[in-house]
C-alpha cells in the first residue's frame, strides 16, 4: 500500500481529489483536518497543533506522499490581503514540515496562478513570478518553504500552479461563473465590470484532480506545472453560454468600469506533455453545475 497524506479534504479541489484518490485501491489515504470524515482515516490538526504522535495513535510513522492543499483561499478580491489568514498559510505550512511524518518519496504542493501577478504576456512555467496580493505572497512563500525542506530532505518535490477551476462546490466563492449562475437563475441581469473582452481559461475540477492524480507518481524530474485548461473564452462568451444553458431571457449587464482588464492566458505544453490533455467540454462542465444550483 502507498500512504498518502492530504491536507485541505474538505475544500472545493481537496473534496474531489479525495473523492478520486479513493479509486485507486493501492492508495491509503490519510487526511489531516479540522474534524472526522466518514470513511477515512483522519488527523485532526486541533489548530496546527497536532504532533507526530497523533500518526503514530493511528498507526502511521511512514508516509509516501504528501499532497498539500490545506490553505487560507480568499474567497473574494478584498480577502485576498486578509493579513490574518494569509500569514496562516505560512504559519500552517512550516508547522506541517516540522511536525509530519518525513515523505519518503515526494511533495505535491498546490499553489495558484496568482503567483504570476498580472501579465500581458502568455504566460508558461518560466514566466517570472510578480505576486499583487498577500494571499499570492503567502502561497509563493510556501512554494519556497517546501522547496528548502525537500532539498534538506533529499525527496522530490512537484509545485502545482492551479489556474482557474470550475465546477460543482465552488458556489461557496464570489467569483464569475458561480454569480453568474446565481444571477440567471434568479432571471436578474448578469453583471461584467469590464466590457467583457478579458480571456480566462475555465478548467473543470474532474479534469483538475486528474491531473494532479496523474501527478502523484509522474517520474520525471519536475518542479513546477501550470494546471489551466488548453480552452480559452472571453468571460462576455462564458455568460452568453450560461445564459443558454439556463433558458431564461437574461440580460448582459455591460459596465466597463474596469479598464484594461488583464486576460490569463497560458502555454499549456509542458502540462500536456506530461499529464495527458483534459476532457470535460466547457459547456458539459458548465450544465453540470448549472444543474447543481437547484440543489
Amino acid at each position: 500500500m502507498v500512504n498518502i497524506l492530504v491536507t485541505g479534504a474538505t475544500g472545493f479541489v481537496g473534496s474531489h481529489l479525495v473523492r478520486r484518490l479513493a479509486e485507486n485501491k493501492e492508495y491509503n489515504l490519510i487526511l489531516l483536518t479540522s474534524k472526522k470524515i466518514n470513511g477515512y482515516t483522519c488527523v485532526l490538526h486541533k489548530n496546527y497543533t497536532f504532533t507526530k504522535k497523533d500518526f503514530e495513535e493511528i498507526g502511521f510513522t511512514e508516509i509516501d506522499y504528501l499532497i498539500h492543499l490545506g490553505a487560507f483561499t480568499p474567497k473574494n478580491g478584498v480577502a485576498a490581503d486578509d493579513a490574518v489568514n494569509c500569514n496562516l498559510n505560512i504559519n500552517n505550512t512550516q508547522y506541517l514540515l516540522e511536525h509530519m511524518p518525513v515523505p519518503k518519496k515526494k511533495i505535491i504542493y498546490i499553489s495558484t496562478i496568482d503567483v504570476y501577478g498580472y501579465r500581458k504576456e502568455i504566460i508558461d512555467e518560466n514566466t517570472e513570478t510578480s505576486p499583487q496580493t498577500l494571499y499570492a505572497l503567502s502561497k509563493l512563500y510556501c512554494e519556497k518553504l517546501i522547496k528548502r525542506y525537500s532539498y534538506e530532505k533529499n525527496i522530490a518535490t512537484l509545485i502545482l500552479r492551479l489556474g482557474h477551476i470550475y465546477g460543482i462546490g465552488e458556489e461557496r466563492y464570489e467569483k464569475f461563473i458561480p454569480s453568474a449562475i446565481r444571477q440567471a437563475k434568479a432571471k436578474k441581469t448578469i453583471d461584467i465590470f469590464s466590457d467583457g473582452g478579458e480571456l480566462r481559461a475555465f478548467l473543470h475540477i474532474r479534469d483538475c484532480c486528474n491531473f494532479i492524480f496523474k501527478a502523484i507518481e509522474l517520474k520525471d524530474n519536475l518542479e513546477i506545472l501550470n494546471i489551466s485548461s488548453e480552452y480559452i473564452l472571453s468571460i462576455k462568451n462564458v455568460a452568453k453560454l450560461l445564459i443558454s444553458i439556463s433558458g431564461e431571457n437574461v440580460d448582459l449587464n455591460i459596465q466597463n468600469k474596469v479598464i484594461n482588464p488583464v486576460n490569463y492566458v497560458f502555454d499549456n505544453r509542458k502540462r500536456i506533455q506530461y499529464l495527458g490533455v483534459e476532457e470535460i467540454d466547457i459547456i458539459e462542465g458548465l450544465k453540470e453545475e448549472y444543474m447543481s444550483f437547484w440543489g
